[in-house]
């Protein structure tokens, strides 16, 4: 289990031996605990020093090193839960292959909200860390390494997705325009209400989940209302947006003590200007180029000197109009315009953020405010049994949004899974004393050649018990389609397995031989 995790040890990189006391045939640490950790888990290797005769035998010894082990880590994670999620993972992505085979990727991260303790982090396809032992068998290449441009039909299980992937997060980001909104003091929550009639009204007029008529806050997170949460950007403005989506740490790296995580992006006026600019600037250069060399060859052809002066006017014609274009493309595409506004407030757009971002930004929410810092390592120990470093929760900050707009928020969020809402059907049988604050995400993948119309990934976020969370966890599925139908089956059934709700690592055949046999002893 948690292969990704965990990671792996492999032989050590040349360039690794400059300036260490690594030998070249070290394993060394490559990827997850076992490459963050390494130094504590590595040891030390023993040593002798012998004296020889003049035909090479010891005849004496000089000086032996005892070899000393390297530390031991005690882990967050929590094994129940690892296992549920990793069997939820594999059942689902089966499932879901029958519909679109492309459905080969998922990852989850479920954590303490009071803690930032990572209970259970699954990625797949999975990692085996046996599979790295010695020589790696080329027929496995092309499992976790495939070859030539991305291909979702074999997407390699190098990566731990949960870190290391970015993603649109769809309408899971629809909560941040909210309390956007409420800070601002543009939105009652309650009273407040908007129409919906299928599309929003203002231009790109970006179409709406349904017809929701007049909607609330509560009912507008519900069902997951476009035209509610375009307004609502529309009056918070980007600005206050963006505000919202960093303090809850969207769009930064969250620390956790894993190798190789990425950062995300959270995109602002100045990062569009920044990549407008930069993307124009070479469009451009090979537009004019290519005016150029077209011009030049003309004038190699040309009869005489009055086809050449026709050719030239011709040419600073062509070059004034694809300057005045320039223009134009360069005022719209690196200004922020109001549909990058829209786009952002039902996350899409430019949105793309790692699993674990989504995860801490669902357990700040449940927590009341505070942004922990994720991690896997509970403490490091002797191999004698000294406790030398034990990992306390660590709170990065408490987010600059008031606690009425936290707290209206998770009201809003408990009515995706109540009737009516998104994600009701997932968790109507859970106990009363238990009930569930979720956002499904149906996001568009943005992958070039992937229809916009049919094809999206599934996301989903979720903290448990309301009135008092205990833990929070967000999924991916790709290209599983509504969320509430791929990533919320993970978070169900990781739900369950918490809460007491269901066992999942009871198997139906192994239940059967169990009252088989309790019915043989009786008898």
């Amino acid at each position: 289990m948690a292969g990704h995790v965990l990671g792996f040890i492999h032989s050590i990189d040349p360039k690794e031996l400059e300036g260490s006391d690594y030998s070249i045939n070290s394993l060394i640490g490559k990827s997850g605990l076992e490459k963050q950790y390494e130094k504590e888990l590595r040891g030390q290797d023993g040593a002798r020093q012998v004296e020889v005769n003049v035909g090479g035998r010891p005849v004496r010894e000089l000086v032996t090193l005892e070899p000393h082990p390297g530390n031991n880590l005690y882990l967050t994670i929590d094994s129940k839960l690892q296992k549920a999620l990793e069997l939820s993972m594999e059942q689902n992505l089966q499932r879901l292959q029958q519909q679109n085979p492309k459905a080969k990727v998922a990852s989850a991260v479920v954590l303490n909200v009071k803690t930032g303790e990572v209970l259970a982090m699954a990625s797949s396809p999975a990692l085996n860390p046996d599979d790295w032992k010695g020589n790696f068998k080329p027929e496995l290449t092309d499992y976790y390494i495939p070859q030539g441009s991305y291909d979702p039909m074999k997407p390699g299980a190098l990566s731990n997705r949960a870190i290391q992937s970015t993603y649109p997060p769809g309408s899971t980001f629809k909560p941040i325009t909210g309390m956007a909104a409420l800070e601002m003091g543009v939105m009652d929550p309650l009273h407040d209400l908007v129409n919906c009639s299928g599309s929003y009204w203002v231009a790109p007029f970006i179409k709406c989940t349904g017809v929701h008529g007049n909607v609330s806050y509560y009912n507008a997170l519900a069902v997951s209302c476009n035209t509610y949460f375009q307004e609502m950007g529309r009056r918070a403005g980007k600005d206050e947006i963006i505000h919202v989506a960093s303090e809850f740490g969207l769009g930064s790296r969250t620390g956790i003590d894993l190798p190789y995580e990425e950062k995300g992006l959270l995109p602002t006026a100045a990062w569009k200007k920044e990549i407008g600019t930069a993307l124009l600037k070479r469009k451009y250069e090979r537009l004019f180029k290519e005016l150029d060399r077209k011009y030049a060859n003309l004038m190699l052809d040309a009869a005489d000197a009055e086809e050449r002066q026709k050719l030239e006017r011709k040419k600073d014609a062509e070059k004034a109009q694809l300057e005045a274009e320039r223009k134009i493309d360069y005022n719209f595409n690196t200004n922020w315009q109001p549909y990058n506004t829209f786009n952002m407030s039902i996350g899409q757009g430019d949105n793309d953020y790692t699993v674990i971002q989504l995860a801490n930004y669902a357990a700040t929410i449940a927590n009341g405010g505070f942004l922990m810092k994720p991690h896997v390592v509970k403490k490091i120990v002797s191999h004698e049994g000294k406790v030398l470093k034990i990992i306390k929760p660590e709170v990065v900050h408490e987010v600059d949004i008031s606690p009425l707009s936290i707290a209206e928020t998770k009201r809003a969020m408990l009515a995706v899974t109540q009737p009516g809402g998104t994600a009701y059907s997932l968790f109507s049988h859970f106990p009363a004393d238990i009930q569930v604050g979720a956002k499904t995400g149906t996001a568009e993948t943005g992958r070039s050649g992937d229809n916009p119309r049919k094809e999206y990934h599934g996301v989903f976020i979720a903290f448990a018990p309301v009135d008092n969370p205990q833990i929070a966890m967000a999924a991916v599925v790709e290209y599983g389609n509504a969320g509430y139908a791929s990533a919320g089956y993970l978070v169900r059934d990781v739900f369950e397995q918490y809460f007491g709700v269901k066992d999942h690592l009871t198997s139906p055949e192994a239940e059967k031989n169990c009252l088989n046999e309790v019915a043989r002893i009786l008898t």
